[in-house]
């Protein structure tokens, strides 16, 4: 993870943020002022950020912010909208960092969006999932993942663990083992040159 001497971070509504002298953690209930209804809509979540951020200016002066999302699937679970929230991932980096520049000086030096695979896999039956990972791909820098005994995983082998996780039905695990191990080289070298969130 790149060097930030100040980490913040939006936490899923439906975990505790964890306490770290480097990371500055809060909760947005959803229906209140981060979403306010469950139609998603890019800028109405981007002011309270903004705000959020003011209420720290007083207790830390970081050169080096990092901004950490935390909540982006279980937002998508929650509206009624889900691919509008992918779709404004390509304009996150851009907007998000505006909002940490006005606020401390300087955009995020990192500027990671978390999901979690058993919300993707509860939206199924309203988002194409597949389609929704090749997007969010597309639209970050780099990627990695976490399985479930904490290891992580980074670039093409993240890629390609995601994806393994993720078989259309009609398809052999052999045969998606080895398309997606084939196809996360090329997905991971386009990450690369990405003008997406610094990591997914």
């Amino acid at each position: 993870m790149t060097a930030s001497d100040q980490w913040f971070c939006v936490a899923d509504p439906g975990n505790e943020p964890e306490a770290e002298p480097q990371i500055i953690a809060w909760r947005w209930p959803f229906g209140r002022i981060h979403i306010p209804t469950a139609i998603w809509n890019l800028h109405v979540s981007l002011r309270p950020l903004e705000l959020q951020l003011r209420k720290y200016t007083g207790v830390v002066s970081p050169s080096r912010p990092g901004l950490v999302i935390a909540d982006c699937s279980c937002v998508m679970r929650w509206v009624v909208n889900p691919e509008s929230e992918v779709d404004f991932e390509t304009r996150w980096v851009e907007l998000s960092g505006d909002a940490v520049r006005r606020v401390f000086g300087s955009a995020p030096i990192a500027n990671v969006c978390v999901y979690d695979h058993s919300d993707m896999e509860t939206l199924s039956s309203r988002i194409d999932v597949l389609d929704t990972l090749m997007r969010l791909f597309g639209s970050h820098t780099s990627v990695a993942t976490i399985d479930s005994e904490n290891r992580i995983q980074r670039g093409s082998a993240a890629i390609a663990a995601i994806l393994r996780e993720s078989r259309p039905s009609g398809v052999s695990s052999a045969a998606w083992r080895g398309l997606t191990s084939a196809a996360a080289v090329t997905l991971a070298r386009n990450c690369s040159s990405a003008s997406g969130s610094s990591a997914g």
